[in-house]
């Protein structure tokens, strides 16, 4: 049944005029002056009344920016917060579903919802590149009632609805939220609350057509954590310590006096003197307010927005504010553990712990960069960087399908796919290669983990789009430069510093101008295994003829046949030029010993950015030089992944020196080898072998336990040393091709169950 159900508001049911007009800073000035936005929370009632108990009940519902529902003072989902996913609500809502059987009984009923701004109807500080103003809170939502006689009943969303402000008058992803507890009873939601000072809604124009059931797995609060030490700066200040950076929100139940006020305030480093160090919020204000009620016992957190924190100051107005409880709920999506890894190194382990802690922190309905500072973007460049690690450690499948839908809605007037997805404000519609290749990362990922081919044929028009793009303004087999490159390398030749959304000068070992062209060399590989997968055997031969060309065309600009350089060397560009295969056969071994050298210059650590991180791992073992990784990989000091565990950091940070962000995803994907090398379980559904084990024994581990869980069961390999040798076990499942491949032995082909040998 399609979701054609009215959409309802408490006043001014205009949308922005961005929906029929362009965006322009101009325009935007001009609204920011004149615009009417309701950013406080928005409370709905409706009563009505069941003539049996139902045998069944779904409740569907949107409302934007978030929503909160409860049917007779009870949610049907209690842990959901953030709902529904982010979207760019122009071109795509999204609703969600739930079964509300036991939540209904015959007689009367009621159902409640309060929606925050969200993304939706942000303050008017932020409007432009970081937040974009739809309109105001609107909500549409239909109950449909399945009674034992097979009758049914539907309630929707109209004009009999009733609405009041919330107690939230403040609600901003940015700044934080401000309630004041007297300006509403906590009975409302009540059967014979008193109702005669609401009003009855309006009716609302939709936000768009394109009205879908989300895919997306739901964000939810995944833990509590207690503080596990706080400290009093001041009579009235107290700072708690939760042990981790994450993205959570805050809950502190606390009683006073009428008029009263508690302050929280979040950041994710603190100061030599204990006050909080908000370096990371980038003018983000992380700040919510309470005002409390006489004698009530208050819960004050946020509802409709999180923070990005591990240390949160208390502020109350008055000493005598009785603090009961002080708590913090971890908050992402729920995503499904897929992978296990654990050895014997417990830096390693603790690293491991870092990557997925941080991960998760960054996929809050969408994957985004970070989750504390005056951005949380889901840009694309940090998403498929580590969307092969992702996927080795969770169900990732239904977040990327969502998020491939914003993508391909998302796309530029050229055709072409942003670097940003859902993205509001194309502030910039120049091509990012570097960035938007994650649309055919995606598809290729999710095929190789899942055997998903239909989301190639469904995106494979809009694919062909986005390559004519580059395939018209390609000149001599290369693209134009691209904005990002290796982003946030320190492998600088001397004098040159880090590029700022710009190509870098031809030295530049970041960025330099043909880097873009490297990427579309990517581009096109990518595109020709996806068209060879759907049967389009011609397009593929093409995408191939177009890469060997501009693989031809990087050679005669880039290579130095002599020294092996490519460009000015370095550990990304030689990785990179190794990875995609541009250099020519002969020419790969010394461009190979180009990337040792250049290593070793460094001491073995690795100076490359986030694409140099992703890629140079892989290389080093295709090269069989699995020794050399390791040695990246444990490599003590700046910088390095283990120098991420260094400044009591629980999450990874966005530069290698503890720069920026604190909680930044986008060197995480060194954890893929974890168990692609130390484990050696490589998962690959395009390939022969569904699963090829290949462990790399190295020589300061006692063991290695690593588990993959496959549509089929759960893959399981585990070593370790004995006085005998090395003793492996593994475990394949039923009807999985798999291949033990080890150091001086022929493959050998893994049938179904358990196989233990002695090396």
């Amino acid at each position: 049944m399609a979701f054609d159900v009215k959409w309802i508001a408490k006043n001014d049911p205009k949308l922005s005029p961005w929906k029929y007009e362009p965006f322009s800073e101009e325009r935007n000035k001009e609204l920011k002056e004149t615009a009417d936005v309701q950013n406080g929370s928005v409370l709905f009632r409706k009563d009505f009344r069941l003539k049996a108990p139902p045998c069944r009940a779904n409740l569907e519902i949107t409302g934007l920016g978030f929503y909160e529902v409860w049917l007779n003072g009870a949610k049907p989902d209690e842990t959901r917060v953030f709902a529904p996913v982010l979207s760019d609500y122009y071109a795509l809502t999204r609703y969600d579903t739930y079964d509300v059987t036991g939540l209904l009984h015959a007689g009367a009923n009621n159902i409640c919802a309060e929606l925050g701004a969200g993304w939706f109807s942000p303050l008017k500080k932020w409007w432009g590149w970081q937040q974009f103003f739809y309109g105001n809170p609107r909500m549409a939502a239909r109950l449909t009632v399945y009674y034992p006689d097979g009758t049914e009943e539907t309630f929707e969303t109209d004009e009999s609805w009733l609405v009041h402000d919330g107690c939230i008058t403040v609600s901003e992803m940015y700044d934080g939220e401000e309630a004041d507890f007297r300006l509403l009873s906590p009975d409302w939601m009540k059967p014979g609350f008193d109702l005669s000072d609401w009003n009855h809604s309006v009716i609302a124009e939709p936000p768009t057509d394109n009205i879908q059931e989300s895919i997306a797995p739901p964000v939810r609060i995944i833990r509590t954590l207690k503080p596990i030490r706080s400290w009093k700066l001041s009579e009235t200040e107290t700072v708690y310590d939760f042990g981790e950076n994450g993205a959570a929100i805050p809950r502190v139940l606390a009683r006073g006096h009428d008029g009263d006020m508690i302050q929280l305030d979040h950041a994710e480093f603190i100061n030599e003197d204990g006050t909080l160090n908000r370096k990371s919020e980038l003018g983000a204000l992380c700040c919510d307010k309470f005002t409390l009620t006489e004698g009530g016992t208050h819960l004050c957190g946020p509802r409709f927005i999180w923070h990005g924190y591990r240390y949160m100051k208390l502020t109350v107005s008055d000493p005598e504010i009785e603090i009961l409880s002080v708590e913090s709920h971890i908050i992402h999506s729920d995503l499904r553990t897929t992978g296990t890894f654990s050895c014997s190194n417990e830096k390693i382990n603790a690293l491991h712990e870092m990557y997925i802690r941080t991960l998760k922190a960054c996929v809050i309905g969408v994957p985004i960069d970070c989750p504390q500072r005056n951005e949380r973007k889901a840009w694309l460049g940090d998403a498929h960087i580590v969307s092969e690690m992702a996927m080795y450690n969770f169900d990732m499948h239904d977040v990327y399908a969502s998020q491939l839908e914003d993508m391909r809605l998302g796309k530029t007037p050229d055709n072409i796919i942003h670097y940003i997805a859902p993205i509001h404000v194309q502030f910039d519609s120049r091509s990012t290669i570097d960035y938007n290749i994650a649309y055919l990362v995606y598809m290729v990922g999710l095929d190789e983990r899942y055997g998903d081919t239909g989301l190639m044929r469904y995106h494979y028009e809009t694919l062909k789009e986005h390559l004519a793009y580059y395939e018209r303004q390609c000149k001599d087999g290369m693209v134009e430069p691209c904005w990002f490159g290796d982003w946030f390398s320190e492998d600088m030749p001397e004098g040159m510093k880090k590029v700022d959304f710009k190509p870098g000068p031809e030295g530049h070992r970041q960025n330099p101008p043909f880097a873009g062209t490297m990427f579309y060399v990517q581009t096109l590989r990518l595109a020709a295994a996806i068209a060879e997968r759907i049967g389009e055997d011609a397009d593929a031969a093409h995408y191939r003829r177009l890469r060997a060309a501009s693989c031809d065309a990087l050679n005669a600009r880039c290579l130095d046949r002599e020294t092996g350089k490519f460009g000015s060397g370095g550990q990304f560009l030689s990785a990179f030029a190794l990875y995609e295969n541009i250099v020519p056969e002969e020419c790969r071994s010394i461009v190979f010993e180009e990337l040792l050298r250049s290593l070793e210059e460094k001491d073995w650590h690795p100076w490359c950015g986030i694409v140099g991180n992703r890629v140079m791992f892989e290389v080093l073992a295709s090269f069989g030089r699995q020794d050399i990784a390791w040695k990246v990989l444990t490599v003590e000091g700046y910088p390095g992944p283990m120098h991420m565990l260094s400044g009591d950091r629980t999450t990874l940070t966005e530069g290698l020196d503890g720069w920026g962000s604190g909680c930044h995803n986008m060197f995480a994907a060194p954890d893929t080898m974890f168990y692609k090398m130390l484990a050696g379980i490589t998962v690959n559904r395009r390939a022969e072998n569904t699963v090829v084990i290949a462990p790399y024994f190295a020589e300061d581990l006692t063991w290695v336990r690593a588990t993959q869980d496959l549509a089929e069961g759960t893959v399981s390999v585990s070593w370790e040393r004995t006085e005998e040798g090395i003793s492996l076990a593994a475990v394949i499942p039923d009807g999985v091709t798999a291949e033990l491949r080890l150091p001086g032995r022929a493959p050998e082909k893994l049938s179904a169950g358990l196989k233990n040998l002695t090396i």
